[in-house]
């Protein structure tokens, strides 16, 4: 097989003063389209589509290396927007962190991999405000954590808020029952009930 950068020999060249075909050429010619032929069966329709109108292997190889480049620059933006832009809002931990892990194995699949200090950045710059304990946290440790351990701190702090909504809810509850009871019994009652209500979030 031909190297698919090798320029073509001259199509015809000059013998006892005659131009006839070259045979380097003819040869170029038959294995280059025999090259072509196994690119294009390695290709999907829409790369195809793109290439059809080239001849030779090398024009089509650059054509397709062309495309390549522009179409990973283009989703190179992509997922830096998302990124830079991706908040945790109402997700998940697990949602939220698993969309950055996506998106930054993306980007290594494309020859563009993140710093773990720039993914942690990226995870500290999404939180909400119920978060700062968190941030506060990471930033202040005299090593960069690895992406794995701040998710683990990150569902810790999860389930404590959860923890925390959950009890605040009981005491919400607890609160309109003692408004809507008033007999002799209602303090009893409401003493049993808030001894398993304690407030739990650091």
């Amino acid at each position: 097989m031909v190297d698919i950068t090798y320029s073509a020999p001259h199509e015809t060249i000059m013998v006892d003063n005659k131009t006839i075909s070259n045979p380097a050429f003819l040869e170029w010619k038959k294995k280059d389209q025999i090259l072509l032929s196994w690119m294009h069966t390695t290709m999907t329709p829409a790369v195809f589509a793109q290439v059809i109108n080239y001849k030779i292997a090398q024009s089509t190889w650059e054509a397709v290396n062309r495309s390549y480049i522009s179409q990973t620059n283009a989703r190179y933006y992509q997922i830096k927007h998302e990124l830079v832009t991706l908040k945790k809002g109402s997700s998940s931990i697990i949602d939220y962190m698993d969309r950055i892990h996506q998106l930054t194995d993306e980007l290594s699949l494309i020859q563009q991999p993140m710093t773990d200090r720039d993914i942690i950045g990226i995870v500290l710059d999404g939180l909400n405000l119920d978060y700062d304990v968190v941030i506060n946290q990471v930033q202040t440790m005299s090593a960069i954590p690895s992406f794995e351990e701040v998710y683990s701190i990150l569902l810790n702090r999860e389930k404590r808020l959860e923890v925390y909504h959950h009890s605040s809810h009981n005491h919400s509850s607890i609160a309109l029952l003692a408004s809507n009871n008033r007999g002799p019994h209602s303090g009893r009652v409401l003493l049993n009930l808030m001894t398993f209500q304690q407030p739990f979030l650091q």
